[in-house]
């Protein structure tokens, strides 16, 4: 399969990350940065079979840059299944600092948005698990008797 890829504004740098089951490709264009993801694997009749890819770059104008991304699947029988990640495109700053004096980033509120996604499930996990520690701790303690009311007989005192 031979697919097209183009990334506008032209990218300035790229970079390429390998993970163990797939390649991440880090195209970044001044404020826009687009990743692109690629599987090492696909299903072939039912069996996961690696397969083997070329990105390369094929036009650079002053606007755009167009990659050529070829993946080089093998023969089947029955069936193939792929799941591709194509770009997903970031924008915000690629610098710390902010250009236009106010303190303010200008960006996108998207980091934003997934770092609260990010912190809710753990929060919610965290309450979880205090939760269970203090039903646990309680449960040992009725067990071993301790923090139970002691009754005393007149007598003894």
């Amino acid at each position: 399969m031979i697919s097209q890829i183009q990334i506008q504004p032209k990218v300035i740098s790229s970079q390429q990350i390998d993970f163990g089951n797939w390649t991440t490709f880090v195209f970044d264009s001044g404020f826009n940065r687009t990743f692109l993801r690629i599987l090492h694997y696909a299903v072939v009749d039912g069996v996961n079979t690696p397969i083997s890819f070329t990105l390369t770059e094929t036009d650079n104008t002053a606007n755009f840059t167009i990659y050529t991304l070829t993946l080089n699947f093998p023969l089947f029988t029955t069936s193939l299944l792929y799941d591709p990640d194509f770009s997903v495109t970031l924008q915000g700053s690629s610098s710390l600092s902010s250009s236009s004096g106010d303190g303010g980033s200008g960006g996108s509120l998207l980091p934003l948005l997934a770092l609260i996604a990010l912190v809710i499930p753990i929060a919610f996990v965290l309450i979880c698990v205090a939760i269970l520690v203090f039903l646990f701790v309680k449960s040992v303690r009725m067990q071993n008797g301790v923090g139970s009311q002691i009754a005393f007989d007149e007598d003894t005192l």
